[in-house]
């Protein structure tokens, strides 16, 4: 097709199939089921298919393009979808990316089909098949690889602080916020069961994971959940690490990585009390931001805080702004544990929240010490209730296995007699 591959950082170009219309017959027995393929340079995109009509409207049908400079083409390819054989060309329509940077953001561009030796394709009544499309563009990727560049003056504040430490432990709190267009992983819904795991890491040190709740079956999760992680090392040589994953349930408990993410923990701790919305990477090709199927990257939203050691030295220098922990979301939490701690099937009921992830944020909660104290209590109780269920299914599990054993010895002994 001539089309020059434009892809790489500049230009973000949203392209939203709005309708077609005048298609041709393409059906023995019915009409068309037309849809279109956008290609700009190597990314790709296919629209849904409207089924059994020469004319009709798509729904949200929208795609985000990357592109350099002005050069390039839009190619788009109207097929007819059918089950049982190859899918039929029906026409196609080639738009100069300058064209499409020159046109008025949301307005309909009505663009006419031609056949690949550029005649114009008609439809049933005569009329030439067109499709009808939108565009919007910025002028710069709308994501944030990285976060801010602290100041000379800031570091040396902090470093200053740090050796207050003594190389002891600490921990560093992070709200995580939400997730943005996740690529669905389930195949039978389109959807996904994502969940962010957060650790600190140095060269090859890794510090106990900390994980957010599962949201079940969206693409656009909320967590606003607060989670501290131990930090047991400078924080000049240190890393915060969040992966995103999807909870997996057939054949067996399990999850899968989605995409991750690493700052350095120079970064976050010199822009603490901030909302920041960060890239995810590919888990496959780390240089690559994870992009859902529409060619949108999924983004996360996370807020940092400092110990309030750090905090206390350093709020002359950076205005900041209160971390919000939700004590009543941290009891709701807490007893929905211990509900699912009294049930046998552990491993459905527990899948998202977890005794470490409940007992780190007690031990970071802003809550007065008795309250604190008596979810302690809580918690030690729900944890006992988890053992005895283990222990019980483990039982119910070997009586099932020797009551098939004797069944099967009998029937055995039935066949001998």
């Amino acid at each position: 097709d001539g089309e020059e591959d434009v892809s790489g950082p500049g230009w973000d170009i949203d392209v939203e199939v709005d309708s077609c219309a005048n298609m041709p017959k393409m059906d023995m027995l019915g009409k068309c089921d037309p849809y279109f393929s956008l290609q700009m340079g190597k990314q790709q995109f296919k629209t849904t298919w409207i089924a059994n009509a020469y004319s009709g409207k798509y729904k949200d049908q929208k795609f985000r393009f990357r592109a350099s400079g002005q050069k390039g083409n839009l190619v788009m390819k109207a097929y007819d979808y059918n089950k049982l054989h190859t899918d039929e060309f029906i026409g196609r329509c080639q738009i100069p990316l300058a064209t499409v940077l020159k046109s008025a953001a949301g307005a309909v561009n009505k663009i006419p089909l031609l056949t690949f030796d550029g005649q114009p394709v008609t439809g049933r009544d005569k009329q030439q098949s067109e499709v009808s499309v939108r565009f919007w563009h910025v002028t710069a990727a709308e994501v944030l690889d990285e976060l801010p560049k602290v100041d000379a003056e800031r570091i040396k504040t902090l470093r200053s602080q740090f050796k207050k430490l003594k190389g002891e432990p600490w921990k560093l709190h992070v709200s995580v916020k939400s997730a943005s267009r996740v690529p669905p992983m389930d195949e039978w819904n389109g959807k996904a069961d994502p969940f962010v795991v957060l650790y600190t890491e140095c060269n090859t040190n890794k510090s106990d994971e900390v994980k957010t709740r599962t949201k079940s079956r969206t693409l656009n999760p909320d967590w606003n959940e607060t989670l501290s992680v131990l930090v047991e090392t400078s924080f000049e040589e240190t890393d915060v690490v969040a992966v995103l994953y999807d909870s997996v349930m057939i054949p067996f408990p399990s999850r899968k990585e989605v995409g991750h993410l690493r700052l350095p923990m120079l970064s976050v701790v010199g822009n603490d009390s901030q909302d920041f919305e960060v890239a995810f990477r590919r888990p496959d090709f780390p240089e690559e931001r994870l992009q859902d199927n529409s060619g949108y990257i999924t983004k996360l939203k996370i807020r940092f805080k400092l110990p309030a050691f750090i905090e206390s030295s350093t709020r002359d220098l950076m205005p900041t702004a209160p971390m919000e922990v939700s004590t009543d979301q941290l009891s709701d939490d807490l007893r929905r544990f211990m509900d699912s701690s009294k049930q046998t099937r552990l491993w459905l009921s527990t899948r998202e929240v977890t005794a470490d992830n409940l007992m780190t944020r007690i031990c970071s909660s802003e809550a007065d010490e008795k309250k604190i104290e008596a979810w302690k209590l809580d918690l030690q109780v729900a944890k006992g209730n988890l053992f005895l269920s283990s222990e019980l299914q483990m039982l119910l599990g070997i009586l099932a296995t020797l009551a098939q054993i004797i069944l099967l010895k009998m029937m055995m002994m039935g066949y001998d007699g």
